[in-house]
């Protein structure tokens, strides 16, 4: 998500009940009864920055269904049932960066498509309080029965990340 660096503020409570906050599409929607929308602008490369919603966790975090959530992943256990998140599709990225930052240890989402994967990942980039932590494992171009060469830049890509997830399992 990139936009403009501004030295406006962000649009925050209008009127009580319902606060505006930039969408997906850069567009301003409402957010919630009580929410204020503290969108930070994160230095990026040349006059664009990227736009930071870490600042909203707090707020999930709080809600006795997360905390309850919260507890029976930390306490999940090699072998256990997977543990079933039933969130629409606009605020996983915000559920999952809660949990993580709330769990404070590397968090793996596996998703059916290519296309899902990277829309997640960017997503997550704006709610995550730490971008750098979140990294996008791209899927290779081919099938494994397909047997075609890869592609020296996915394999790259794909290569970049383990020293990434490395650095950050030593952290946590």
């Amino acid at each position: 998500m990139r936009a403009p660096r501004t030295q406006e503020p962000t649009r925050g409570i209008s009127g009580g009940a319902a606060s505006d906050a930039p969408t997906r599409d850069g567009a301003i929607g409402p957010v919630g009864a009580g929410l204020a929308a503290p969108a930070l602008l994160v230095p990026g490369a040349g006059d664009a920055g990227t736009v930071n919603l870490a600042a909203l966790l707090p707020t999930l975090q709080r809600a006795p269904a997360f905390a309850e959530l919260q507890r029976s992943v930390a306490s999940a256990r090699p072998g256990d049932d997977p543990i079933r998140m039933s969130v629409a599709d606009p605020a996983k990225p915000y559920a999952v960066a809660a949990l993580h930052a709330a769990l404070g240890r590397c968090v793996l989402l596996l998703t059916a498509r290519p296309g899902n994967a990277r829309q997640l990942w960017e997503d997550l980039l704006a709610w995550a309080p730490d971008p750098e932590a979140v990294l996008l494992f791209p899927a290779p171009d081919a099938l494994p029965y397909e047997h075609l060469p890869e592609d020296p830049s996915l394999v790259a890509r794909r290569a970049m990340s383990w020293p990434t997830l490395a650095r950050l399992a030593r952290r946590h």
